[in-house]
């Protein structure tokens, strides 16, 4: 099993800064590209699970599909798989951190939003 650990790049509570991402990006390697992205999202999404159950799971499950489709590539089609790859895992960071901050318009904190959820009422509307 393949396992990475770059202490510049290891998160705190929010997800990679431009500053991680562009260092990962500066990588000349696709597949350790892949690989190290898809560990980080795999470790924020484990950590947005704990505040967010259901969200996390439907993260957990775009973040699947994604690398099945990668690990299922073929000799033909792998640089636009890897870059299809790439981007798609960017975008789901992006997804992922528009998420988490998504409490911040509305004047409460993450966990506030989540309950308020929970208990049905849309917290949009508030």
């Amino acid at each position: 099993m393949f396992t990475f650990r770059y202490k510049s790049l290891s998160v705190g509570h929010t997800c990679p800064t431009k500053t991680k991402l562009t260092k990962i990006k500066a990588l000349p390697l696709k597949n350790t590209k892949i690989k190290i992205l898809e560990q980080l999202l795999k470790q924020k999404i484990d950590e947005f699970k704990k505040v967010n159950k259901i969200k996390g799971v439907d993260f957990s499950k775009k973040m699947k599909k994604i690398i099945d489709k990668y690990n299922t590539r073929t000799e033909i089609d792998v640089e636009r798989v890897h870059d299809e790859t790439l981007d798609a895992i960017f975008d789901l960071i992006n997804e992922l951190k528009e998420e988490q901050e998504s409490f911040k318009k509305m004047n409460i904190d993450y966990e506030e939003r989540c309950l308020l959820i929970v208990r049905g009422q849309n917290p949009r509307l508030l």
